[in-house]
């Protein structure tokens, strides 16, 4: 009787042991995803919808130029940097007004480049992002909006 105790035992130690085995092989797949680099698509759907996240990946101070002719009465553009505090979210463009925009992407890699053009009126504005360390941040940003 005790020889079959003891084969319960070692039957319930290997048991036990695959489940621990099966588990943290799980637990390493989770740590090797998150170790990928984020695909751009995923990052800039969250960059434009969520205000939060887009603050933590704009690398402050964003240099560029800048274009407001009613403050500068002028259609010349000027070199401007973007501080967190001075910042206007950039937000998802809508369906509806796709069909006044010229979008061209650029993306590789390590840099994306987005250029959004008005078809009928007088708008360029041109975001440049670049990833750092696996994650995508922008960086460089011309709004030319007369």
């Amino acid at each position: 009787m005790k020889k079959y105790k003891t084969q319960d035992f070692v039957l319930t130690f290997l048991l036990l042991g695959l489940f621990l085995t099966a588990c943290s092989d799980k637990k390493s797949n989770v740590s090797d995803n998150s170790d990928k680099p984020e695909s751009f698509t995923d990052f800039y759907q969250k960059f434009t919808t969520d205000s939060l996240f887009q603050l933590d990946r704009v690398e402050f101070p964003v240099h560029g130029r800048y274009m407001d002719n009613e403050i500068a009465g002028t259609t010349e553009s000027d070199s401007t940097t973007w501080t967190r505090q001075n910042w206007i979210i950039i937000r998802a463009i809508k369906k509806e007004d796709l069909s006044n925009l010229r979008i061209s992407k650029s993306i590789s890699d390590s840099i994306a480049i987005i250029k959004t053009e008005g078809i009928d009126f007088n708008f360029t504005f041109e975001e440049t992002y670049k990833r750092k360390n696996g994650k995508w941040y922008l960086t460089n940003l011309t709004d030319l909006s007369l």
